[in-house]
């Protein structure tokens, strides 16, 4: 069974389930929901997120069925996989038994990292497009995903991350919420193997990410203004 951490799994469980199940190609279909509006709807149900997502409880069924079941730390991070090395794959592939010669052949293969479009960013990137739309700065026949490419153009040329953009996070007391069941969820995999330190560390580096787009600031920008006014031209 493989372990991550709680606020991980729910933040993709989001993007996979509410960002990008549902395709959105025209105006006509619903908007994106910012991580911090769905979380406001969700939050009194965490601890039911928690049975739901977590590794410990998908390990307590197994064990109930009497499996012999053994923890995978996809962060690396626990004190029993201190001594792996590689990158996920490899150290996964490396935790099966008998697979001594793949491993070996793993850990000595050069693996060029492979690029990939954010879903996070087309996301933001499209609940930017669906506001201005809404709110009339668009030029007519401008379709949704062109508007949104756009858009997603203009940040590559910029320069810009969605750090760079105005944003809106979780509250603290929706934050803390996550962080805790967070932690008591790693506790309850690792048991004594768990490094509380190390977790907090990993978590305030992590927490920005379920930040979304401030669409009412951005689009009171007068560069923003000016872009949906006079730079869209060349996709008309």
């Amino acid at each position: 069974v493989t372990y991550r951490h709680f606020h991980e799994i729910l933040l993709s469980w989001y993007h996979e389930n509410i960002v990008t199940r549902k395709q959105r190609k025209e105006w006509e279909d619903d908007a994106i929901v910012s991580f911090p509006d769905w979380w406001k709807t969700e939050s009194q149900n965490i601890s039911d997120w928690r049975r739901r997502l977590g590794s410990s409880s998908v390990r307590d069924f197994f064990k109930q069925h009497l499996y012999n079941v053994t923890l995978f730390d996809f962060h690396g991070d626990s004190r029993i996989s201190s001594n792996e090395t590689g990158d996920l794959v490899t150290r996964f592939m490396c935790n099966l038994p008998g697979s001594n010669t793949l491993c070996s052949k793993l850990k000595h293969k050069a693996n060029p990292p492979v690029a990939r479009q954010s879903m996070k960013v087309y996301a933001q990137c499209d609940r930017i497009a669906m506001s201005a739309y809404k709110r009339g700065l668009l030029p007519n026949g401008l379709g949704r995903l062109r508007v949104t490419q756009a858009i997603q153009n203009r940040l590559e040329k910029k320069g810009w991350k969605l750090r760079d953009l105005p944003r809106e996070c979780l509250d603290e007391g929706r934050k803390r919420n996550i962080f805790s069941a967070s932690k008591d969820e790693g506790k309850a995999a690792w048991m004594g193997d768990f490094d509380d330190a190390l977790f907090l560390e990993k978590f305030e580096a992590y927490k920005e990410e379920f930040c979304a787009v401030n669409l009412d600031r951005l689009l009171q920008g007068k560069d923003w203004l000016e872009f949906f006014s006079n730079g869209l031209s060349h996709i008309l």
